[in-house]
C-alpha cells in the first residue's frame, strides 16, 4: 500500500507511474514484476477494469490460479460491459482446476463476445476439445502418485529437462533458468538486459539423501556458460555427456563431453550428425548408443514439431527420418524417451484430439509384426494436467517417472515433478526376446537399405542362462549346484562390465528371523561373486524373508515340503543390460497351479 505519501497529488503521480511500469512489464511478459505494480496502482484506483483484468492475467500466468479466478469473477460481476478476455482467462482458471464443464461454458462466452478478428478465437476449438478429453480421461485408472520435487530443487523461475543418471539411480540432472545461473538476465539476442531479460539456463543436479532431495548443485564452470546450457542425455554407460549451448532454443550447438580433461571441456567436440538446432531440431534421446530420436520443426513433416530418428552406422550417424503418421500429427510432438525394452516410446504432444491441456505425455508401442507404432495412449491424470507436461523419462528401475510441468502446483513457471508408479513399469526391463526390438530392427533395415550387403554391424546375440539359488539352511547356500549357477552370473558380469546384479533372498515360514537370515544368505552369494573378481558396487541385495512365498507352505493343514523348498531361494536379476547383443534368460521356479501362493504373484 502507498502509505508513505502525504499529499494527494504525490500519491496520484506515484499511482500513474506504477501503472506505466506495470504495463511495460506486462507487454514484456514479466508477469510477476507487473503484478506488484498493478496491485500498487489498484490500491489507489480500484475502478480501472483493464488494470484489474491485467492483474488477474498476471496471477494466472504466475500460477496463482485460485486468486486469478477470484479477481476475474469480481471483475465480471462489477463490469458494465465484460471484456471478452475476462471470460477467456476465467475459462483457463477452471481448466487448470480440472473443472472442464465450467471451462467450456466460459470458452463459449468468450467466443460469443469476442470480435471475429480476435486471433485467440483460433485456439478455443482446441481448448474445448481438450476439456472433452479431460472429462473422459478423468475416469481412467491413475497410474501413479505425482509430487513436486520441492523448493530445494525447484526455483521460482523455470526448471525443466530432467535426466536420470545411468550410473547413479538416485541422482537427477536438469536445466534451470534461475538467478544463480552464469548468464544472468539476457534478451533474445543474448545481450544483458537486467530489466526485461530472461535468465539463461545452466545445468544442475540433485540427489536423494535419507529419502529427501538435496539442494541443487551447479555443474562444472567449464560446462555452464553465459549461454543457455542444457543436459540432453548420457551414453549408455554414462561415460559421455551430450549437452546443448545456445542463446535461444534454435540457434545453438550440441557438444560431447567425455569427462576426460579440462582442455577437452574448454574445447569440447561437437556432435557430428544430421541433427542441427538451427534447422529446428530439439531435445534428443540417445538409446543404446545406436539410435537417436529427437523432435524437429524442419520442413517436410506432418506439421508443427515432429519426431525423427537417426541410426548409428559404420560411417557415422544416418540422415534423419520422420517417425511417421502413427506418432506424428499436425500438432507438436516433442521430448521423446525410449524405454529399455527398445519398443516403448514416451513423448509429449498438444494434439487436441487426445490431450487434456497443452502438452500431454503419451506412450506408444512398436508392433514387430506390422512394423508400425500403436495408437498413442494418454498417460492420464495425475501425470498429465491442464497445462504443459513434457520431458518425461523413467527411472532405471521403472518405479518412478520424472518430467517437467507448469501446472498450478508449480512453484514458478516449470518445475520438476516425480511420478511414483503403483506398479513397476516393466518396459524398463531390456528386451531379450525375438524378434528384434524397435532399435535393432531399425538398425538392420537401415543397414540393408544403405547397401551394406546385409551386414547389420551388430554383434551376434550371446545368450546367458541365469537360475535361482536354492538352499536348505545356511550351510548349503554355496552348494556345488549354486556355485555353478553363480559362476554363470560371474561370467556374464565379467564379459559385460555395464551389468549389475540384484540378489533377492526369500525363505519359508519356519525361520523366526526370516529377513535377517535372508540378507545374510544373500551376503554369502554376494561375497562369492566379489571373491571371483566382480566389484561389490555392482551387486545389490534384498532380504524378503517369508513375506512373499511363490508356493503355499502348507496344504490341507499339512506342511508342504515341495512348496517350502521352492520358497527357500535367492532370485537373481540382471540390471543395466544396455547391450542389445546380450540375451539374458532368467529361469524362474515352476510352481503348479494348485499350490501357487498369491503373495508371490503380487510381489512379482
Amino acid at each position: 500500500m502507498l502509505c508513505g505519501y502525504t499529499t494527494h497529488a504525490f500519491a496520484q503521480n506515484s499511482a500513474k507511474e506504477a501503472k506505466q511500469q506495470a504495463d511495460i512489464f506486462f507487454e514484456n511478459k514479466k508477469y510477476q514484476q507487473a503484478l506488484q505494480y498493478y496491485l500498487t496502482y489498484l490500491d489507489y484506483k480500484q475502478d480501472d477494469e483493464q488494470a484489474f483484468l491485467n492483474a488477474a492475467i498476471c496471477l494466472y500466468e504466475s500460477n496463482h490460479v485460485d486468486q486469478a479466478q477470484t479477481f476475474l469473477l469480481n471483475n465480471i460481476q462489477d463490469s458494465k460491459k465484460v471484456n471478452p478476455q475476462s471470460y477467456l482467462y476465467l475459462a483457463k482458471t477452471y481448466h487448470a482446476n480440472l473443472d472442464f464443464k465450467e471451462a467450456v461454458k466460459n470458452y463459449k462466452k468468450f467466443l460469443a463476445t469476442a470480435k471475429e478478428t480476435n486471433l485467440e478465437r483460433r485456439t478455443i476449438r482446441d481448448a474445448i476439445r481438450r476439456c472433452g478429453n479431460g472429462l473422459k480421461v478423468k475416469h481412467q485408472e491413475k497410474l501413479a502418485l505425482v509430487e513436486n520435487l520441492g523448493d530445494k530443487v525447484n526455483a521460482s523461475t523455470n526448471d525443466f529437462a530432467p535426466v536420470v543418471s545411468p550410473n547413479y539411480p538416485n541422482k537427477l540432472y536438469f536445466a534451470s533458468a534461475r538467478p544463480s545461473s552464469v548468464g544472468g538476465l539476457r534478451n533474445a539476442e543474448g545481450k544483458r538486459d537486467n530489466t526485461y531479460g530472461e535468465y539463461s539456463s545452466d545445468m544442475y543436479f540433485t540427489s536423494i539423501y535419507n529419502g529427501e532431495w538435496t539442494a541443487t548443485t551447479s555443474m562444472s564452470a567449464l560446462l555452464n556458460t553465459p549461454r543457455n546450457d542444457m543436459i540432453l542425455d548420457f551414453s549408455a554407460d554414462g561415460s559421455v555427456l551430450f549437452y546443448y549451448k545456445g542463446y535461444n532454443l534454435y540457434s545453438g550447438e550440441i557438444f560431447v563431453d567425455t569427462f576426460s580433461n579440462e582442455k577437452e571441456r574448454l574445447y569440447p567436440p561437437k556432435f557430428d550428425s544430421d541433427m542441427i538446432p538451427e534447422n529446428g531440431d530439439g531435445r534428443p534421446d540417445f538409446f543404446k548408443d545406436s539410435i537417436v530420436i529427437f523432435d524437429s520443426r524442419r520442413a517436410g513433416g506432418f506439421g508443427g514439431s515432429d519426431l525423427y530418428y537417426m541410426v548409428k552406422t559404420k560411417n557415422g550417424w544416418s540422415s534423419a527420418k520422420n517417425m511417421g503418421k502413427f506418432i506424428n500429427s499436425q500438432y507438436d510432438e516433442t521430448t521423446p524417451f525410449v524405454a529399455a525394452d527398445g519398443h516403448t516410446l514416451y513423448f509429449s504432444s498438444n494434439d487436441s484430439r487426445k490431450s487434456i491441456g497443452g502438452m500431454d505425455v503419451f506412450t506408444s508401442t512398436y508392433n514387430q509384426e506390422k512394423g508400425e507404432w500403436s495408437k498413442p495412449q494418454n498417460l492420464g491424470f495425475p501425470i498429465n494436467s491442464a497445462k504443459d507436461d513434457s520431458y518425461f523419462s523413467l527411472s532405471v528401475d521403472g518405479l518412478q517417472g520424472y518430467f517437467s510441468s507448469n501446472r498450478k502446483e508449480s512453484l514458478g513457471e516449470h518445475d520438476i515433478f516425480v511420478a511414483y508408479f503403483k506398479e513397476k513399469q516393466n518396459v524398463q526391463n531390456p528386451a531379450v526376446e525375438e524378434p528384434y526390438s524397435f532399435v535393432e530392427k531399425i538398425v538392420l533395415s537401415d543397414a540393408v537399405a544403405t547397401n551394406e550387403k546385409g551386414n547389420s554391424n551388430t554383434k551376434p546375440i550371446k545368450s546367458y542362462d541365469i537360475e535361482p539359488l536354492y538352499y536348505t539352511d545356511d550351510e548349503d547356500v554355496l552348494s556345488n549346484q549354486n556355485t555353478n549357477r553363480l559362476n554363470a552370473l560371474i561370467k556374464l558380469m565379467q564379459e559385460n562390465p555395464q551389468t549389475q546384479a540384484l540378489l533377492s533372498c526369500h525363505s519359508d515360514e519356519s525361520s523366526q528371523f526370516g529377513i535377517y537370515f535372508a540378507i545374510k544368505r544373500a551376503e554369502q552369494a554376494a561375497n562369492y561373486i566379489i571373491q571371483n573378481g566382480i566389484d561389490g558396487s555392482r551387486i545389490s541385495m534384498r532380504g524378503l524373508g517369508a513375506y512373499y512365498p511363490i508356493a503355499q507352505n502348507t496344504l490341507n493343514n499339512q506342511p508342504n515340503e515341495m512348496g517350502r523348498k521352492l520358497n527357500r531361494r535367492i532370485d537373481i536379476e540382471v540390471l543395466n543390460n544396455t547391450d542389445s547383443s546380450i540375451k539374458v534368460n532368467i529361469k524362474e521356479p515352476q510352481v503348479s497351479q494348485f499350490m501357487t501362493d498369491s503373495r508371490g504373484t503380487y510381489y512379482k
